[in-house]
């Protein structure tokens, strides 16, 4: 919660001619509270000061105080304490009481020396104006309505749903002159109907402050309606590692307008490109999309990629895209046809593609799986392998050896893919 004011009081020496002017540590504010419609005292409110941290630099710290406004609601409320973190309860004649939480308050020891607090209202109001653009474009909404919908935090006055319009200066209303039962955020979803096809944008778990403070105006900026603002990746099949220099070109072919027909993007460092392209509905666009990744890697075409619009700040992630060869080969190990785990697997390169490493020692896994995945091909064709298999010495199966396992580079995604069972004999 910000704190209005916060200046001391020692506009001169509060000390010139008083005796006995220095005191323990002690926090004193000082404020006066008014009607939040029209600015009139009002006096007998009461005020507790609260300490809301652990700390204190007095040696006899005291945790609360209070006091009453007077004729003129101006109150002036000390506890002998150090500086730190202190809540604010007002209580006015007959209406709720309100807590300011947690305020940043210095101590002094020198008398006439406090916090300023300001000005107060005797009940929390609203006064905020939205100014709403469209995070596409960055430019202001000039027509449309905004309905508020309370789901959680305060409650506030008038039901639970508030309906404005935006206007020409793409200004709307967001609770102006609701009042509030207390200093706290009220929640709600927040629900802006945009002109022409860009729909309806609704912004979740949206928070609004009340303000305690007399007669404060603020403006909250913020963006609403359909965005392309997607990141994708490329990344190499083999190593799962991005793929930098990937020149990909994207040519709408239907779904919803966009601010362009077709982009061009090399991805980054990381593999990653941006889709540029900007909204003009909201829904789908569809288009092919060229990959090109640098020699010696294949390039190839998605058609009807679909990239839906997002209603939402920031930028987001879409599935990826794999460039270049894998072996996303996966063998199985069984005994009198039930799958065997545990069983030594050593494989061997003896031809066909050099892959690191040239020789792999694994084991099945529970359900008698070994994965041939580690050999990352840097370029296409095929591998070559001896296979000597070992069960475990509780097993009644005796081992094999396989010569000349022909094993394929994919050059598409693709989950992990089976190539061969073993049933190893017994005896």
């Amino acid at each position: 919660m910000a704190f209005a004011g916060g200046a001391t009081l020692a506009a001169c020496d509060p000390c010139a001619g008083v005796a006995a002017c220095t005191t323990a540590p002690r926090v004193a504010a000082q404020g006066r509270i008014v009607d939040v419609v029209d600015g009139h005292a009002i006096p007998g409110t009461r005020i507790y000061l609260v300490r809301s941290d652990s700390g204190s630099s007095s040696n006899t710290p005291a945790d609360s105080a209070t006091t009453v406004t007077d004729a003129e609601g101006n109150f002036q409320v000390e506890l002998g304490s150090g500086p730190g973190k202190f809540d604010i309860i007002v209580a006015p004649p007959a209406l709720p009481s309100y807590r300011v939480r947690d305020l940043a308050l210095t101590s002094s020891t020198r008398r006439g020396e406090g916090n300023v607090l300001g000005v107060w209202v005797n009940m929390p109001v609203f006064s905020i104006a939205g100014e709403l653009f469209y995070r596409a474009t960055n430019e202001l909404v000039r027509s449309g309505t905004v309905t508020f919908k309370r789901t959680g935090g305060v409650a506030i006055s008038g039901g639970d749903v508030h309906v404005s319009s935006i206007d020409g200066a793409g200004r709307a209303d967001l609770l102006q002159n609701v009042f509030a039962s207390g200093a706290d955020d009220v929640i709600g979803e927040l629900t802006v109907n945009l002109p022409g096809a860009f729909g309806t944008s609704v912004l979740t778990n949206f928070h609004l402050t009340p303000s305690y403070v007399f007669r404060p105006a603020s403006v909250r900026r913020f963006g609403v309606g359909p965005t392309l603002s997607w990141f994708y990746r490329v990344y190499n099949r083999a190593t799962v590692n991005g793929a930098p220099n990937t020149t990909v070109t994207f040519t709408r072919t239907g779904g919803i307008p966009t601010s362009a027909e077709s982009f061009t993007a090399t991805t980054d460092k990381d593999g990653n490109f941006f889709v540029p392209l900007l909204p003009l509905a909201q829904g789908t666009v569809v288009g092919n999309l060229t990959i090109s990744p640098p020699p010696p890697f294949h390039s190839y075409v998605i058609s009807g990629l679909q990239i839906p619009t997002l209603d939402a700040d920031g930028v987001r992630f879409l599935p990826g895209f794999g460039v270049g060869p894998h072996l996303p080969w996966l063998g199985t190990v069984t005994c009198g046809g039930k799958l065997l785990p545990n069983t030594r697997v050593i494989v061997v390169r003896v031809g066909g593609l050099s892959v690191p490493p040239n020789q792999l020692d694994t084991k099945t896994d529970a359900d008698g799986r070994f994965d041939l995945s580690v050999f990352k091909p840097t370029e296409y064709g095929t591998m070559i392998l001896d296979l000597e298999f070992f069960p475990p010495s509780e097993s009644s199966c005796i081992g094999l050896v396989h010569h000349g396992l022909q094993l394929p580079t994919l050059d598409f995604d693709s989950d992990k893919r089976f190539i061969a069972n073993w049933d190893l004999p017994k005896p």
